[in-house]
């Protein structure tokens, strides 16, 4: 269900309000325009294996010390 502040295509969320007034607001962690989004299936899945990874490899890291 979408908000007033926020509109959906295809799916997408986009948020419409400019919060940048915001005392919260950072321009880098600002949310990105539909636009100005690159990222695809295959980063996506990319990033997801390689988080997989991060607790067994912390785990045989701990176990060296």
């Amino acid at each position: 269900m979408a908000s007033q502040s926020e509109t959906i295509h295809d799916g997408i969320h986009e948020l419409s309000l400019d919060l940048s007034a915001s005392a919260y607001y950072s321009e880098d962690m600002a949310p990105v325009p539909r636009s100005g989004r690159r990222w695809t299936t295959r980063d996506m899945a990319g990033l997801a294996i390689v988080m997989s990874a991060c607790r067994p490899i912390y785990m045989l890291a701990s176990g060296m010390i």
